[in-house]
């Protein structure tokens, strides 16, 4: 049977952070994300090609953000969804989810 895993991950994923959430996650060494994470129930990461467009369409005019590298080879279990690419999100409930 072919091994079906799919590609291997980035080496590093991003994770943009509020400086509320950034505050948060030094204060309880946790955080459940911002709102859309809330809402969804998933933490939100981008490859690092995403980052520019992942900034655009859900946090444009902030100034008050962080870029968080994760270390993928940390051993760290994260399932994916994958966001099909697009100019302009104009919603974020519009996010079409692939795999």
């Amino acid at each position: 049977m072919a091994n079906q895993a799919g590609p291997a991950p980035p080496a590093f994923v991003y994770r943009i952070s509020t400086a509320d959430e950034w505050a948060e996650l030094q204060r309880a060494g946790a955080t459940l994300g911002g709102d859309l994470d809330r809402s969804t129930g998933c933490i939100h990461l981008s490859d690092l090609n995403q980052v520019k467009m992942t900034l655009k369409n859900f946090f444009l005019g902030r100034n008050d953000l962080y870029l968080l590298q994760i270390d993928t080879s940390k051993g760290l279990h994260l399932p994916c969804q994958i966001l099909k690419r697009r100019d302009k999100i104009k919603d974020p409930e519009e996010a079409q989810i692939g795999s």
